[in-house]
């Protein structure tokens, strides 16, 4: 009888030990799939081709990707030779505290229509509202004529360096970092770029950009800063909390 039942418990553990292994492995072979995000770009007349850039990355991410304008269509830059109709989803005058919190960052191509942004009323109070709201507000080039436009927004922010910003961004008391992309505070700014004969939107830092944007939004409970680094080992350098993380130009594009 004694022998019996040790025969039975024995079975009993190997039992319990392959059901768990089973798990195991079940568990191992379902890799997580990589959380989406909402964006949400904001375009005027003069919207630059670096907008189709931003799309395309994001989109490629699968997340979801939302354009709001100052009225229903809009013309993109006349710089071009390609100026495209753009159909918004949405006009300024839709967006509202409660709409907003619909998405997780809010994002403001360069182009020439900031001339339009920064006299767009409305704006300021979707880039404040937004970012009071815990989401990651975005530029990159000339668009960061429409942050420094915006009251208060960039104080003591570091940013990204732009030849034709410096000084502006400087007199609202922002920190004008010489990398191609900067985040911090929940602001990520890209440089380089310039008019058609500047390189334009293809010399701009998209890519690293975007990415920096998607870092931002996956740790915006931290103080974290991001810098663009350039050079032979290139990539995304991440600084939080005395800890370094440098992630390769070829996991980035």
């Amino acid at each position: 009888m004694k022998k019996t039942k040790k025969i039975i418990l024995t079975y009993s553990i190997l039992l319990i030990f392959l059901c768990s292994l089973t798990t195991l492995t079940s568990a191992e072979a379902q890799e997580p799939s990589e959380k989406t995000y909402s964006a949400l770009l904001l375009v005027s007349f003069g919207y630059g081709d670096n907008y189709y850039d931003i799309v395309d990355i994001f989109s490629g991410w699968n997340w979801t990707v939302e354009t709001a304008g100052k009225s229903t269509f809009v013309s993109g830059c006349a710089n071009h030779h390609e100026a495209r109709i753009l159909h918004c989803n949405l006009t300024f005058d839709d967006l509202d505290k409660s709409l907003l919190k619909d998405y997780d960052c809010v994002i403001i191509p360069s182009g020439g229509h900031w001339n339009s942004l920064v006299n767009t009323r409305s704006i300021e109070t979707i880039l404040i509202t937004a970012h009071e709201n815990g989401l990651i507000l975005g530029t990159l080039c000339i668009g960061q004529q429409v942050f420094t436009s915006t009251e208060g927004l960039m104080d003591g922010v570091n940013v990204a360096y732009f030849s034709m910003t410096r000084l502006e961004m400087e007199s609202v008391n922002a920190n004008v970092i010489y990398e191609n992309v900067v985040s911090d505070k929940r602001i990520v700014t890209g440089g380089v770029g310039g008019g058609l004969n500047g390189g334009g939107y293809t010399a701009a830092p998209t890519a690293e950009f975007c990415e920096a944007v998607k870092i931002a939004i996956q740790t915006r409970n931290s103080n974290r800063i991001i810098y663009s680094i350039t050079g032979s080992i290139g990539g995304i350098l991440v600084v939080s909390g005395g800890f370094l993380l440098l992630k390769n130009r070829e996991k980035i594009f």
